[in-house]
Order: structure tokens, then C-alpha cells, then sequence
């Protein structure tokens, strides 16, 4: 009986968090780059090389790319399919943080841990956005979690064989996810850990010979593959894509050292007091019993390492810091274990509330922001989704403290997580209100009204949400951006400046030009004609016939 209440609150859990995959549109640029990406693959059948709009694009190893392109052959290209990845790597890693925190700690621990997550706005939202981030943070938190399985006391040791076994798949998966961060975390992660704890130990038992065979195996054959096919790649890649955008601000993705401190706080607000608890009980207890290995320790050095990781790094972007999300949930699953009663409700209840008013402080001042612009009925609209889900936040926070004096502190807990979700939930199909500003799919459906060889020209900008839509790829004119190494390699595919393209474009009989409004009066200004089939704040989609 029990097992079926629990399969079936799974499939209702389930129900909620993929239901909404496919009703947002696509978003410039990450949504149309990692949708288009592995569009192009299906297309040409090189699963080799990643292109973007058919040149090269270097910057990421292809695992995401392929299990997306896996999704299109098996259920054909839809707003579904395309964010299926990021959402089920998020939806295991809740399952696998419970799991893991009922193995090493308690029952209770893994439940409170999973519930952590399902409140996070901020793990709820990346698990729902097409990027890579969630992905990795799934595959380097499987690569913690198995190794904190292979040391735990009670594991036989074939047991402990197989879990460093799968700490290795794990690690070269995640290179293949999103590079040399997969070895990088862990590395630091033990060399910390082993100083703080005074004990070498931990190094051993790793299984080097077989891990790195598995490490070889995994990563090396695309790398060989798409080097020979890309002679550049080993430098771009390894130099450009790695040390230099954690060196420098190449990307233009600066920000200062606390930047993550604020997003960390939105992320786990309502919990950060447990947060703070279950981080400090594990550091201070980094001097007692140097002869065993301590997991709480380990989890909370790896949340130290993500975190000053990418704040001393050069290139920062909010969903950097998902791979600390599972461990810090069970450090804060074990200090509300151990707070259960009254302190843990003197939390809950208050922070749920202020979690609210900032929810609603920031919705203001969204709407206060984008008062005087153009588009602010949109913002409006979407502000409407976000005052929902801050209400349903406060009504879970009051049913908080009732299903608590009825019920005790796992119903508490949960009734303020479903609240969060579910406002989270909100959020994110509430900004397909701002899909105008953020998406070219309806000016992708005019292009699709006509035969698919017209030539489509992309000038002066390259909005990523539009190829995805239209099932072919652009002409760019004037515009290099991140597809500068592509047009370097094959600078035929492009044109350069407005010259040969007005050539072109008075040559076709037929052809479309999409752009800025800022550029279609630029161009007007300079002779340029056609007919504008659509226009929006953000773009002009221009038709030239006959």
C-alpha cells in the first residue's frame, strides 16, 4: 500500500514537472542555440561536429547536443523535446538526492533534501530552461554522490568497486557535458578535503588505472574524431574555452567576487538559516575522528569549492552554481533533522512569508523598471503570474505552521515546497507572456508560409530563436558575435558587409531579410526595399518579390 502511495504521488510529481515543457516558445539565445544545435546534427548526420546555422561551433562537447538529437529522431522537434534533457537531468537529480540521503544519513535526511530542491525556484527554473548547466550539475553531483557511496562504512567492497566504477562513468560524462570542470571540481574537492581532515587516505581505493581507462574511453574518441575533422579545435577548446574565459572577461561575462552570494540567497531562501547550520556543524567538526571519512565534511567542501570556483573566475552566469544545490540540499536536510520542533518552525514560517514578499518585492520592481517602455503591458502580464505564485507561497507558508502542530515537521516542510514549486511552476509558463521580446517564432511563421529553398537573410544580428522554427539556416550579413570561429573556418557561408548584400538581395527574385528596427531604417535610409511581413519591437521581417 505504501509503495503504491508513493508510485503514485511520483506520477503526479512527474505530471507537474515535465507538463510544461512545450508551452513557452523558444528564447533568444541559449534556447535557440542548444534547440538548433542539435537540429543541424539530425539534419546533416554529422554528430562529430556541432555546428550552429551551419558553422562551426566549438565551444561545448556534444552529450546535450546528442541526447537532444536522440529526442528529435525518436518524437520529432517541439519545445518539449528540445528542453527534455535539462528537465529530466533535473528531475533525477532530485530522486537521486533523496535516495543518496536516505543510504548515507537517514530517511528523514533524504526526503528534507529532496524537498529543498522542489522549493528552489532557482533549480526548478534552470531544470525548465534549455542550457547545459542543469545537465552537468546532474552528472558532476552523481559523480559526488557515488563516490560518498563507495566510501561509506556499510558498503561491501565490491560494492564500494562498483560505486567509484560509476564516480568515473559519472566524471566522463560530465567532460562530455561541459569540458574540464568535471575534473577540475573533484580534484580540488579531495585536495581540500584530505588537507582539512589531515588524511591522505582519501586518495586511495580511487581505482586510478580503471578510472582513467573509463575517462579515455568516454572522452577520448570524440576528442580525436572531432580534431581530426577540426584542427583547430584542440586550442580553441582546451585554451580559448577554458583558461582563457576563467582568466579573462573575453565573453563579456564579468561580474564581481560576492556576485553569486545573492543568487545563492534567492535560491534557498526560506532555508538559509538550516543552510548555514548544517554548513557549519560540517566544518566544525573537520577535526573529529581524522580516521574515518566524514561525508558532511566532503559535501560541504564541495559547496565551497563550486562556490569560490566561480567567483574568482572571469566569466560568471547565474546557472554556474547548480552542481552545489544537491549537497547543500542534504547538509540542509541534516540540520533539519536535527532541529525538529519549534526552533525548525520559527524558520520556516517567517522565512516562507519574507520568501513571498521578495518574490512580490521583485515583481514590483520589474514592473517599476520597465514602466516607461513600449513593451510594459508584457511585463505586466507576466507580473501577474508571479503575484500568483507568491500568494499560493504565503497561503503554503500558513499551512505550514497548521499541518506542523497537526502533523509534525516533514508535512510542514512539504506543504511550504509544493507552494514554491508550484510559484515556480507559475513563473516559468507565465514568461511565455514575454515571448515577443524573447522569441522570433512568429515572425518564423511567416518565413515557413513559403517554399523552403527562399534564402533568408539575417542582417547585422542573428537571432538564435528563429532557425530552430523555420528548419533551415540563414545567411548572415555583417554579424560575427559567438560564430566568430565558424566564419573564420568557412567565411564563404557569410557576408561580410551591406554591399554584396544588397547585390544579392536585388538579384533574388524571391528572398526574406530579417533585422533590428534600428538597421530596416538604416538600410531604408541607404536605398534599400521591400515589403515588411512583420514587425515587433525587436525585429523587422522584410519579404523581397519579383
Amino acid at each position: 500500500m505504501k509503495r503504491g502511495i508513493t508510485a503514485l504521488l511520483l506520477l503526479v510529481f512527474a505530471i507537474a514537472w515535465f507538463g510544461n515543457l512545450g508551452l513557452r516558445k523558444l528564447a533568444h539565445p541559449d534556447e535557440g542555440r542548444y534547440a538548433e544545435i542539435p537540429r543541424e546534427m539530425v539534419a546533416t548526420g554529422d554528430w562529430v561536429t556541432p555546428r550552429l546555422n551551419d558553422l562551426k561551433y566549438l565551444e561545448k562537447p556534444p552529450l546535450q547536443y546528442w541526447a537532444t538529437a536522440t529526442a528529435y529522431e525518436l518524437f520529432g522537434f517541439s519545445e518539449w523535446t528540445a528542453r527534455l534533457w535539462p528537465a529530466l537531468t533535473g528531475f533525477l537529480g532530485i530522486i537521486m538526492t533523496w535516495w543518496v540521503g536516505r543510504r548515507l544519513f537517514s530517511p528523514s535526511v533524504g526526503m528534507y533534501a529532496a524537498l529543498v530542491l522542489v522549493a528552489s525556484p532557482y533549480y526548478v527554473a534552470f531544470a525548465h530552461i534549455l542550457t547545459l548547466d542543469m545537465g552537468v550539475a546532474f552528472l558532476l553531483s552523481s559523480a559526488m554522490f557515488t563516490f560518498l557511496l563507495a566510501r561509506h562504512p556499510e558498503s561491501s567492497e565490491a560494492a564500494r568497486n562498483r560505486w567509484m566504477l560509476a564516480t568515473w562513468v559519472a566524471m566522463g560524462l560530465a567532460f562530455l557535458s561541459k569540458g574540464l570542470i568535471a575534473f577540475v571540481l573533484p580534484l580540488l574537492t579531495l585536495t581540500i578535503y584530505s588537507a582539512l581532515k589531515r588524511d591522505m587516505r582519501v586518495w586511495h581505493g580511487m581505482g586510478w588505472a580503471s578510472g582513467l581507462s573509463i575517462l579515455g574511453i568516454i572522452g577520448v574518441p570524440w576528442v580525436i574524431l572531432v580534431s581530426r575533422a577540426n584542427p583547430e579545435f584542440l586550442g580553441f577548446f582546451f585554451i580559448h574555452e577554458h583558461f582563457a574565459r576563467f582568466t579573462s572577461s573575453l565573453h563579456s561575462r564579468t561580474g564581481p567576487f560576492w556576485y553569486f552570494i545573492p543568487i545563492l540567497a534567492l535560491a534557498l531562501l526560506p532555508f538559509l538559516p538550516a543552510a548555514y547550520a548544517g554548513l557549519r556543524d560540517a566544518f566544525a567538526r573537520s577535526r573529529q575522528r581524522p580516521d574515518c571519512f566524514d561525508p558532511k565534511l566532503f559535501l560541504a567542501v564541495w559547496c565551497a569549492i563550486v562556490f569560490v570556483f566561480f567567483s574568482v573566475s572571469q566569466s560568471k552566469l547565474p546557472a554556474y552554481i547548480l552542481p552545489m544545490m544537491p549537497a547543500i540540499a542534504l547538509l540542509i536536510g541534516q540540520a533539519f533533522t536535527r532541529s525538529e520542533g519549534e526552533r525548525m518552525q520559527a524558520w520556516l514560517v517567517p522565512l516562507g512569508l519574507f520568501t513571498a514578499a521578495v518574490y512580490l518585492g521583485l515583481t514590483e520592481g520589474m514592473e517599476a523598471w520597465n514602466a516607461k517602455s513600449s513593451n510594459y503591458h508584457l511585463y505586466e502580464s507576466f507580473s501577474h503570474w508571479l503575484e500568483t505564485g507568491a500568494g499560493l507561497v504565503i497561503v503554503g507558508a500558513i499551512f505550514s505552521l497548521i499541518l506542523f502542530r497537526r502533523w509534525g515537521a516533514m508535512a510542514s516542510v512539504a506543504s511550504l515546497a509544493i507552494s514554491l514549486f508550484v510559484a515556480a511552476q507559475l513563473a516559468v509558463i507565465g514568461f511565455e507572456t514575454l515571448s515577443p521580446l524573447h522569441s522570433a517564432y512568429a515572425a518564423a511563421q511567416q518565413i515557413r508560409r513559403s517554399r523552403p529553398d527562399i534564402t533568408v537573410f539575417s542582417v547585422r544580428m542573428y537571432d538564435q530563436s528563429l532557425v530552430p522554427y523555420i528548419d533551415r539556416t540563414v545567411t548572415l550579413v555583417d554579424y560575427e558575435g559567438e560564430l566568430h570561429l565558424g566564419i573564420q573556418a568557412e567565411p564563404w557561408k557569410v557576408v561580410s558587409s551591406p554591399d554584396p548584400f544588397y547585390s544579392q538581395w536585388n538579384a533574388l527574385a524571391d528572398a526574406w531579410a530579417i533585422m533590428t528596427p534600428k538597421t530596416f531604417d538604416e538600410l531604408v535610409q541607404s536605398g534599400f526595399r521591400g515589403t515588411v511581413a512583420f514587425r515587433d519591437t525587436q525585429r523587422v521581417l522584410v519579404r523581397k518579390r519579383g
